[in-house]
C-alpha cells in the first residue's frame, strides 16, 4: 500500500492543506495546523469546551497517547462500535478523499468524531512526512 496512488481527491486535499505549510515549519506547528484545519471542517471549528475524547474517557495520565493501530490509544476504552466506526471513516478519508469523510462523520456521535479527528490528524502528518514536507 506505501506506493500505492492515493485517491485523487486525497491528493488534491493534501497539496491544499500543504500550501498552508512552510517547509522547515517545526513539526509542532505542523500537527496544530493539520489539527486546526481538520477540526474546521469536521466540527465547522474547534470545540469551545476545551473537552476531548480523552477527557470524557478520563484516560490515566500513564496510559500511552498513541495505539499501534490507526487510532489514538485513548480509543482502546471506547466502546467497539464506536471504534469500527472511527476507521471505517478514516479509511473513507483514504480511499475517497477527506470532504468525504467529514460529511460522514458529521453524521456521527461526538466520540466518534472525536476519535476520527484525531486519527485523521496523525495520518495527514505522516503523510506530510513522507512527502519531505516535513523533516
Amino acid at each position: 500500500m506505501e506506493n500505492e496512488p492515493l485517491h485523487a481527491e486525497l491528493e488534491r486535499e493534501i497539496r491544499e492543506l500543504g500550501a498552508n505549510i512552510e517547509r522547515g515549519t517545526r513539526p509542532e506547528t505542523v500537527k496544530d495546523t493539520i489539527r486546526e484545519r481538520m477540526g474546521e471542517r469536521i466540527y465547522g471549528s474547534m470545540p469551545k469546551s476545551g473537552k476531548t475524547s480523552e477527557t470524557i474517557l478520563q484516560r490515566p495520565s500513564s496510559a500511552p497517547a498513541l495505539s499501534a493501530g490507526p487510532l489514538p490509544g485513548y480509543a482502546s476504552d471506547a466502546p467497539d462500535g464506536t471504534k469500527l466506526k472511527a476507521e471505517v471513516l478514516l479509511k473513507l478519508a483514504w480511499d475517497k478523499g477527506i470532504t468525504a469523510a467529514v460529511r460522514e462523520a458529521r453524521k456521527a456521535d461526538p466520540l466518534t468524531m472525536d476519535i476520527f479527528h484525531d486519527a485523521i490528524t496523525e495520518k495527514l502528518y505522516e503523510e506530510f512526512k513522507k512527502r519531505g514536507i516535513l523533516k
